[in-house]
């Protein structure tokens, strides 16, 4: 996600699509396992109840700070994303067009065909 920034930064939207999909695979797969840990829990507790320590409860620990890391720098690509596109919005409105005032000979009514003689 962090090479991510940089596609940004670049301007590679290839990149940034492939990334963006990569990152959408990555919250999925981290939602699927913390529907799994819960139950696990469970059940490690059913069958060692004079258990102290688990790996459980680490795991969910651990896939809850991957999360917020993951989550933290979607924001921040998020808000660099936004800010690069002002940047790009701003680019597009200062261009001057040189035909924005002058009217088009094709966006005229009058039929320019009928001013020439073909039958010569």
């Amino acid at each position: 996600m962090e090479k991510q920034e940089f596609a940004i930064e670049a301007e590679d939207v290839d990149t940034l699509v492939s990334h963006t999909e990569i990152e959408q695979s990555i919250v999925s797969e981290i939602q699927t396992i913390q529907k799994v840990i819960e139950p696990m829990e469970r059940m490690y507790r059913e069958f060692h109840p004079s258990g102290s320590d688990s790996d459980i409860p680490v795991l969910a620990t651990d896939l809850d700070s991957l999360q917020k890391k993951v989550l933290a720098q979607n924001e921040k690509n998020r808000d660099l994303l936004k800010s690069h596109m002002d940047t790009l919005r701003q680019k597009i409105i200062s261009i001057k067009n040189p035909y924005a005032k002058r009217n088009s000979i094709y966006a005229s009514d009058s039929h320019t065909a009928a001013h020439i003689d073909i039958k010569q």
